[in-house]
């Protein structure tokens, strides 16, 4: 993102709000909530490991995502309050590569989550082959590294500069300052919003042509555990629908402001209204863009009824009196769970039977 610092520190501070306040209030704001509902996140997807579904392994990639995306948050404030920069270029160059790899790492994850669904829905029993915890993590770890191509621009070119008033601040120079900028800011809107965006509209697109195609029961499966697979199938689309309309509304204000700026260069030199509403714009719809880092946390909580079903089962499991009690079940669970595998083992080798399992 660009630095909103720059504007503040060239512009005169009794003509346009106190950033220098304002801004590092609401990164704390949003670090501790971000924080907050990431870390709770984590701590119930990653309370047991070895029951992870596929949904569990990428929603715990958005959220490490969203987590480190605040916490970058508390060296942007410092800059916004000081105007300098005290970090070495090296923490220079890892704040602005992280802040920009991890917005694409983002929008990667809600691509994957929603082709997945729509795989598990369209061949539920050929995609069994090939759609295991194991393989998201696979893919998960292909998604950071993509993201991390995408960012490296930033990694490159972030340095430090000093003003003519002789303070040290970090920003990024490009070698063609106004060419760079706007073919980066291309390639971000491309790359890390509409391409993205494109192919889960057509997922969906395709998931309700799937649906609209198999009304009927499918053979070999009984309608009470057809019925069943797809009410859960049809939550975890609507909680993934849910987080991709949250990401559309805080991030588009901010590309479409970048065009603005970028078409109106000049919008930041004078002291007109124009100037000062479109300024006073840009800086809340970066702020917008780190609140969707902490608006995840929410919609798990509201639209995810198994995420509020296994978050009250980890806090009840906290309490000292319960530990015991949590811990036998578990190993019931597990036990439970390995006899079921088992036998479904056996009966497949006896029985050409179809079982599924939605995850």
């Amino acid at each position: 993102m660009s630095d909103v610092s720059e504007y503040y520190n060239h512009s005169n501070s009794y003509s346009y709000p106190r950033f220098d306040i304002i801004i590092p209030s609401v990164y704390g704001i949003i670090t501790l909530a971000g924080g907050m509902g990431n870390g709770m996140v984590l701590m119930v997807l990653l309370r047991n490991i070895r029951s992870h579904s596929i949904p569990d392994v990428y929603i715990s990639n958005l959220a490490i995502a969203d987590l480190l995306t605040v916490l970058t948050l508390p060296l942007f404030s410092y800059t916004y309050a000081t105007g300098s920069w005290i970090f070495g270029l090296e923490m220079c160059k890892i704040m602005y590569g992280l802040d920009s790899m991890y917005q694409f790492t983002g929008i990667m994850i809600l691509t994957v989550m929603s082709i997945d669904r729509y795989v598990a829905i369209a061949s539920p029993v050929r995609s069994k082959r090939y759609r295991t915890a194991c393989k998201a993590r696979c893919i998960s770890v292909c998604v950071w590294f993509a993201s991390f191509l995408c960012s490296s621009p930033l990694w490159f070119y972030a340095t430090l500069y000093v003003e003519p008033s002789g303070v040290l601040t970090c920003q990024i120079m490009w070698p063609n300052p106004q060419k760079n900028a706007f073919v980066f800011l291309i390639f971000g809107f491309v790359a890390g919003f509409l391409v993205p965006l494109i192919a889960i509209f057509f997922s969906y697109l395709a998931l309700l042509m799937t649906y609209s195609k198999h009304r009927t029961w499918r053979k070999g499966i009984t309608g009470q555990r057809m019925a069943s697979m797809r009410r859960g199938s049809r939550r975890i689309a609507i909680l993934i629908i849910t987080i991709v309309i949250g990401f559309v509304v805080c991030w588009l204000p901010f590309y479409v402001l970048n065009f603005i700026t970028i078409y109106l260069p000049d919008t930041d030199k004078g002291s007109g209204s124009l100037d000062y509403t479109l300024l006073v714009a840009y800086v809340v719809s970066v702020c917008l863009c780190y609140f969707n880092s902490c608006l995840n946390p929410v919609i798990y909580s509201f639209v995810g009824s198994s995420f509020r079903t296994r978050l009250s089962k980890a806090v009840h499991c906290r309490l000292p009196r319960q530990k015991e009690t949590c811990f036998t079940r578990s190993q019931q669970s597990y036990r439970s769970t390995h006899v079921r595998i088992v036998s479904t083992r056996n009966s497949r080798s006896t029985n050409s039977s179809v079982v599924l399992s939605y995850r």
